[in-house]
């Protein structure tokens, strides 16, 4: 769910872990279309009346994302 949310960092939080950030980018660009209708509807949710659980329900149908070093 993190990655999701990560693949579009600012420059503040990438120089945090900028290989995190990176490697989330990449993630978000090897999703098929299919996925990324997922991912975004995850992304939907966290901010939604469903929340957070909803949204990592949705979001684990999803690729192996990396992991937040954070």
């Amino acid at each position: 769910m993190l990655t999701c949310l990560n693949h579009d960092a600012t420059a503040a939080d990438y120089k945090t872990a900028p290989r995190y950030f990176d490697d989330c980018r990449k993630w978000w660009e090897r999703l098929t279309p299919d996925e990324l209708e997922t991912a975004r509807t995850a992304i939907d949710c966290v901010a939604g009346p469903h929340g957070r659980r909803a949204a990592q329900s949705i979001a684990a149908s999803l690729p192996l994302a990396p992991p937040c070093p954070l």
